[in-house]
């Protein structure tokens, strides 16, 4: 695609990638499909070391890894890093964790959304992937959390109790106005939620994955068999 900027993974410890994969081998299929940076993996001890053995094996070239490698230190230098490298670990929880930093995050990440579409109003993403949780959130934008009220802003931050964690997140009306909105879905674990959310009454602060109704795009939901055992059309 001629992409030469820098690839990072989402957590890669969360049930969808842990539950198929593993950490090892889901760190490999990452780095082999061009990631540069994998991010929270679910065991990295053995995420690194299975990343060795395949540089060791050959599956994957040294000079790919030289390749992430050169682009990680490109884009410190660019920000500086190379002459500021330490912070103050005691000041991490104060300054990243705080309301007031995710705040700022969630505007300056929306901010560079209006930039790059050059646009006030909701922009129009080409393709949102989108997962179900057990609970029936989807994005950040979890059951009963106040994100699920914003009506303006196309980025939020807010506190999700049941991870006692700040998150930042896409809005619905920000992920409405997606050209196309895909959800996968995978695995018997998500057969109840997944019939509520398509079949069952509609409660979106119960389950906030019905909040994604595309105003004038495409919703595809990407489900496998086990998944939709209890849809009344399959």
């Amino acid at each position: 695609m001629g992409f030469k900027g820098l690839i990072v993974t989402d957590a890669m410890e969360m049930g969808g990638i842990t539950n198929t994969y593993g950490s090892a081998e889901a760190a490999v299929v990452a780095v082999k499909a061009g990631v540069d940076m994998v991010l929270l993996p679910g065991d990295p001890p053995g995420a690194i070391d299975a990343l060795v053995q395949a540089v060791t094996s050959g599956a994957i070239p040294e000079p790919r890894i030289d390749d992430s490698v050169r682009r990680i230190l490109k884009l410190k230098a660019r920000l500086g890093l190379h002459r500021n490298r330490y912070v103050d670990p005691d000041l991490l929880p104060f300054r990243v964790a705080s309301k007031a930093n995710l705040a700022q995050a969630a505007l300056s990440y929306e901010q560079d959304l209006q930039a790059l579409f050059r646009t006030s109003t909701f922009p129009a993403f080409d393709l949102i992937c989108l997962g179900l949780g057990d609970n029936g959130h989807t994005a950040s934008l979890f059951p009963g959390t106040a994100a699920l009220r914003e009506r303006e802003r196309w980025v939020a931050p807010q506190y999700v109790e049941v991870l006692t964690a700040w998150r930042v997140t896409f809005t619905a009306p920000l992920i409405n106005a997606a050209r196309h909105s895909a959800f996968l879905v995978e695995g018997a674990g998500k057969a109840e939620v997944l019939w509520r959310v398509l079949e069952g009454p509609y409660q979106p602060d119960v389950l906030p994955a019905q909040m994604i109704q595309p105003v004038s795009g495409q919703l595809h939901w990407l489900v496998d068999t086990a998944a939709a055992v209890k849809l009344q059309s399959t």
